[in-house]
């Protein structure tokens, strides 16, 4: 929640500051008794990456979308310079846990399903699952840079952390809000060896205006002055669908990152697979993101417009999202 010297006279009135103060205790006692979950699977998976140590990682949270995963690990394993991708199941359903540990063993990559998260909430659930998977695998590990990526995040080219991350102790693109700014939880790296003694939050924190990442304003971001730092440059893209003739969306990240916007929680991969499956096959010949653009459409690809991309509740490019 914000300082509460942020809540306005009408807000106290309205007992806002109480209410965001229970619901913040209530959130984090329920993640902690799932943070101090152990799967009995966590041991033998330590040991068998502990090579990782002093190295390059980043996380996938997997969660029921198998064949948006698929595609994902395969451009991974291709792009991915001096780095290991792991992946953490957060996935309900008994069936898509067995299939994502299967295509995680036919790509090489480690797996662990993660406990039972009673969290119904997506923002929440997705924040818990980032908090255990960084207090229980990678304070275990010790890398370089850690990361995490949404598993319907494709690179387009080879990408390293490292040089991405300059020396800064963190890259990724920024989420905005009136009291507070945080990292998007979708594209986010760190330097561990900058940030190894703090205890991540990965909650949101809506009273301030920050979803997924937010509770880390505190503990991270608010210490950084951001006239200093980098961060990634982020575009929303509507394409037509030449099959259906809808409006798809697609965001782009420093040009060489494509996000399948709105997949991860529907069915609408399958249900628009050739779509997905023309872009699919462009970016495996190997196009970059301008001429995968001139095969969607050329001049016909053009950013949304800010309000659209107000109302997508997605990051706006840093420069010109930071309020006065």
């Amino acid at each position: 929640m914000r300082d509460l010297k942020d809540y306005s006279a009408a807000e106290w009135l309205q007992l806002r500051p109480f209410i965001a103060g229970f619901k913040q205790l209530r959130d984090d006692a329920v993640q902690n008794s799932f943070v101090n979950t152990r799967t009995p699977e966590l041991e033998t998976f330590l040991r068998a990456n502990q090579n990782l140590r002093g190295k390059n990682i980043l996380q996938i949270v997997a969660f029921e979308q198998p064949d948006v995963l698929r595609f994902s690990l395969k451009m991974l394993t291709r792009h991915l310079v001096n780095t290991t991708v792991l992946v953490f199941d957060n996935s309900r359903k008994p069936e898509p846990r067995i299939e994502i540990e299967r295509l995680c063993r036919d790509h090489g990559v480690p797996c662990l399903g993660l406990p039972p998260n009673r969290t119904k909430h997506a923002n929440r659930s997705h924040g818990s699952a980032m908090t255990w998977i960084w207090r229980n695998v990678v304070t275990a590990i010790a890398p370089a840079t850690s990361g995490f990526l949404d598993h319907d995040l494709i690179p387009l080219e080879k990408f390293s952390p490292e040089e991405t991350l300059n020396a800064q102790p963190f890259y990724g693109v920024p989420m905005v809000g009136k009291w507070g700014w945080s990292l998007w939880a979708g594209y986010c790296l760190f330097d561990y060896r900058a940030v190894n003694k703090l205890e991540f939050n990965f909650l949101n924190d809506f009273p301030r205006g920050l979803d997924t990442g937010g509770r880390n304003w505190n503990r991270l971001y608010k210490t950084h002055d951001r006239h200093q730092l980098k961060f990634a440059h982020w575009q929303l893209y509507d394409v037509i669908d030449t099959t259906s003739g809808a409006s798809r969306l697609l965001e782009v990240i420093d040009d060489r990152w494509i996000h399948f916007a709105g997949v991860s929680h529907r069915d609408d991969y399958k249900r628009n697979s050739d779509f997905y499956a023309r872009i699919n096959k462009a970016i495996d010949e190997g196009a970059n993101w301008p001429q995968l653009r001139t095969i969607l459409g050329g001049d016909k690809i053009h950013p949304t417009s800010e309000e659209d991309a107000r109302k997508t509740r997605r990051p706006r490019y840093f420069k010109h999202s930071w309020p006065a």
